[in-house]
Formats: structure tokens, C-alpha cells, sequence
């Protein structure tokens, strides 16, 4: 059951990045939600649903994994955010299946039995969070997934260190839990592999000075929330320090547990300080573009988002009202040179705004309110502009008092 429980939204995730429809993904969504709560409420305690067979049997390496309490716990969170998400969120079909493909890589690593295949799953979680930052994150989202990367590639290394230190300092027969906690390890060996496994959980925690990656990764994610609520999800590094780190190496654990203790409390004072200062908690704007009315994000960094989002409208604006100015000019030109120049000026603009509405498309995630933008033989372009916007030109047009 908990094969199949990891496996249902990542076969129905891969549908949707093949190009199936997205009510594929909210049925798989939905699927996944009833099975985790039937886990839960059947669970019995202790370790259940238990299942193992061999990966890497030389090496020691199991496909293995069970529910316990707190798994069945997160197993069932996790279902009911993607689900609600899948339900509510405006977010088109491939990006629901990488969410759905985040949430099986989670059920995985919080069902894993084996230090290695947590390893792998731990590492692989984190491959469609960065594909939705890179494919509908903000115009600020290159530089988010180097700081993160940066940050993963220090953790990652010392925690692969620390997987393998485990069972080759221990003399643990294999990388199951259970050969592992038989087989603590003990004194320097403790200390060092403690260390490796305390950066790589502390960095995804985040503990402070190691949150530097966090606010502009969910700060330039998906305005939906889907994205920022799987993040949240993501509490990998406190449960990993609980459920590996602290009962495979205890003694380490107790000569980092006053330094641990400090930078979780500083953690909390930082971020209490942080969030009252700031001078806005990344409301929602609502900003309209004629009959539309769409929802996007401010920052933690200030105004910057809604400027630029106001930028980007204006130029669009702007261009549309231009565009208007010289189709009505044409039907008053007699002279050949004169057309040339409106049409080649109609072909600058037009060539201009379809550059704009990909680019504000590409940024915010869906279409500006505007019509097709059409280019007919007689160089006449055709646009759309709504009446909220033919008031909004009119009165920023100079009068005959201003002019004189």
C-alpha cells in the first residue's frame, strides 16, 4: 500500500507532463487524498504497511519503507494540500504535474526505511520544485535557483559523506534503519558524521545564517501558491534530524546540541524580528487590466513587484493607444511617403507590443486582457481597446489649455 500510495501521483504526474489534461491530475490529485487518509485511519501503530525487497543487495541498499505515526501524519497532509491545490489553484496541466511529481518524491522520503533511498529521495524532491521556480517562476527566479543550488551542492556533499560514514563506521550490514540503530555510532566517528547529516538538515530547516536561499526561492515562485505551499511541505530537515541524524549518532548529537539549540532559538528571534518589521507579509494586489482583474504578489523586498507589474501594463497601454493614434491617422494620408512611414511605425509598435505580451505572459503566467494581434496586407493592425482604457488615454491627453 505504501508502494502504490508513493507511486499513484507520480504515474499520474508524468501523464500530465506528457500533455494529458489537467482534470487527469486533479483525479489523481483526488485518488492519492483517499488513499493516505485510508492509510491514516487504518493505521495501527508502530511501523505498518511495511514493505522491502533488494536494490543493491552487495552494497547493503533496500527499497524499503513503512508508516509510522508521524509518516502516516505527513503522508496524509501532503495528499490534502496537492489535492485542494489541484482543485483551486490556477495553474495549467504541466505544472500540476510536477506538483503532483514533488508530492510521490515526498511520500517516499518520509516513508523510507533505508538511509540510502532517503538519500535519493531527499536529493530527488527537489528536482520539480526547481523546474516550477525555472519554467513559471518571477523575473527574478535565475538568480533564486543559484542561490539554492549553491546552498544544496554544501549540503548535499557533507550529507553523502555522512550516509555512507554511517554504515562503514558502524560496521552496519546493510543501510536499513533498523541494522543502523543496532549499530550507533560512536565517539569521533559520531561526532563527524553527525556533522555532515546537522549541515545538510539545517540548510533545508532553514536554521540561521543557512535561510539566505528561502525567501527569494518562494519569493519568485508561481503567484498561485501551489508552489510556496509545497515548499512549506517541505520540513524534510527537522524530520530528518529526528528520524536519522539523532539516533544514528547520539554521541555527536550531544556535543551539538547546545550549538543546535542557540541557532534554533536565534532562528525563531530572527524570524519574529524579520516578519515585524516588515512592512508588508506578501499580500495579494489586485491589479486590473481592463475587464480583467488578476491577483499578484508583493515582496518582502517592498513595492518592487507591483512597480514592475505596473511597468509592464503601462508599456502595453501605451503601445495599444499609439497604435489606435496612427490607424486613425491613415485614412487621412494622401501622401505615398506618409503611409510608408505610419506602417512602418504600425509594424515597430506592433513588432513591440507582441514582445511585451510574451514577455508580461511569460513573467505573470497568464495573457494580458487584449484581443489577437492581426497584420493584414494593407499594413492595418487591429486591436481591441477596452473603454476603461480609451478613459484612462483620454484623460492623460494634454488639453487646449495645457498646450498653450
Amino acid at each position: 500500500m505504501v508502494v502504490l500510495a508513493v507511486l499513484l501521483p507520480v504515474v499520474f504526474g508524468a501523464l500530465l507532463l506528457l500533455g494529458l489534461p489537467r482534470a487527469l491530475g486533479v483525479l489523481g490529485a483526488g485518488l492519492s487524498f483517499l488513499l493516505n487518509l485510508y492509510l491514516f485511519l487504518t493505521h495501527p501503530g508502530g511501523v505498518a504497511h511495511a514493505f522491502q525487497a533488494p536494490l543493491l543487495p552487495g552494497a547493503g541498499v533496500y527499497w524499503a519503507f513503512g508508516l509510522d505515526g508521524l509518516s502516516a501524519l505527513f503522508f496524509l497532509t501532503i495528499a490534502l494540500t496537492v489535492f485542494l491545490g489541484a482543485l483551486v489553484a490556477r495553474v495549467e496541466g504541466r505544472f500540476l504535474g510536477l506538483a503532483l511529481l514533488m508530492e510521490g518524491l515526498l511520500l517516499g522520503l518520509f516513508a523510507a526505511r533505508d538511509l540510502l533511498v532517503f538519500y535519493v529521495f531527499f536529493e530527488a524532491a527537489l528536482i520539480p520544485a526547481l523546474l516550477m521556480l525555472y519554467l513559471y517562476g518571477g523575473e527574478g527566479r535565475t538568480r533564486a535557483l543559484y542561490t539554492f543550488v549553491l546552498f544544496t551542492l554544501v549540503g548535499s556533499l557533507p550529507m553523502l559523506a555522512a550516509v555512507l560514514g554511517a554504515r562503514l563506521l558502524s560496521g552496519s550490514p546493510t543501510f536499513l534503519l533498523e541494522d543502523l540503530l543496532a549499530h550507533p555510532l560512536q565517539e569521533e566517528a559520531a561526532f563527524w558524521v553527525f556533522l555532515g547529516f546537522a549541515l545538510a538538515f539545517a540548510i533545508k530547516t532553514p536554521l540561521f545564517p543557512l535561510h539566505a536561499w528561502l525567501p527569494p526561492f518562494h519569493q519568485e515562485n508561481h503567484p498561485s501558491g501551489l508552489a510556496d505551499a509545497l515548499g512549506t511541505l517541505y520540513k524534510v530537515g527537522v524530520f530528518a534530524f529526528f528520524r536519522f541524524a539523532i539516533p544514528l549518532a547520539p554521541e555527536g548529537f550531544a556535543q551539538a546540541q547546545g550549538l543546535l539549540l542557540f541557532l534554533a532559538a536565534l532562528s525563531a528571534l530572527y524570524g519574529a524580528w524579520v516578519a515585524f518589521a516588515a512592512k508588508d507579509f506578501k499580500p495579494d494586489t489586485i491589479i486590473s487590466t481592463g475587464e480583467k482583474k488578476f491577483q499578484i504578489r508583493d515582496t518582502v523586498s517592498g513595492q518592487v513587484e507591483v512597480e514592475t507589474f505596473g511597468l509592464a501594463l503601462k508599456r502595453i497601454t501605451d503601445a495599444k493607444a499609439q497604435l489606435q493614434q496612427l490607424i486613425d491617422l491613415q485614412p487621412k494620408l494622401t501622401k505615398d511617403d506618409d503611409k510608408k512611414k505610419v506602417e512602418k511605425a504600425i509594424k515597430e509598435i506592433q513588432d513591440d507590443l507582441s514582445q511585451s505580451l510574451e514577455e508580461f505572459k511569460k513573467a505573470r503566467g497568464f495573457d494580458f486582457n487584449a484581443e489577437a494581434i492581426t497584420l493584414p496586407s494593407e499594413a492595418r493592425l487591429s486591436i481591441q481597446i477596452t473603454e476603461e482604457e480609451k478613459k484612462a488615454i483620454e484623460a492623460k491627453a494634454p488639453t487646449a489649455a495645457d498646450k498653450k
